[in-house]
């Protein structure tokens, strides 16, 4: 649980990136590249304070940040 928003559970999206690789005055592709996993993490940040009733440490990604900010009693 270690890349994973504490609020909305949000984790790692994994996608498919690849070139191809032109061939000599723009014809046909001389050699197809390999596909390669593209792996996104999420903007995690540490947030001290009361969440869901619990004081604690937790991490939030900047949008659950925000709005714990938010709901949060200011000092």
């Amino acid at each position: 649980m270690a890349n994973r928003c504490a609020l909305c559970n949000k984790g790692r999206q994994v996608g498919r990136s690849h070139r191809h690789h032109r061939g000599v005055a723009g014809g046909q592709w001389k050699q197809r590249a390999q596909k390669t996993i593209k792996i996104s993490k999420p903007n995690l940040h540490p947030f001290k304070g009361i969440l869901k009733g619990k004081k604690g440490v937790y991490k939030l990604c900047t949008k659950c940040l925000r709005r714990a900010k938010e709901d949060s009693p200011s000092k």
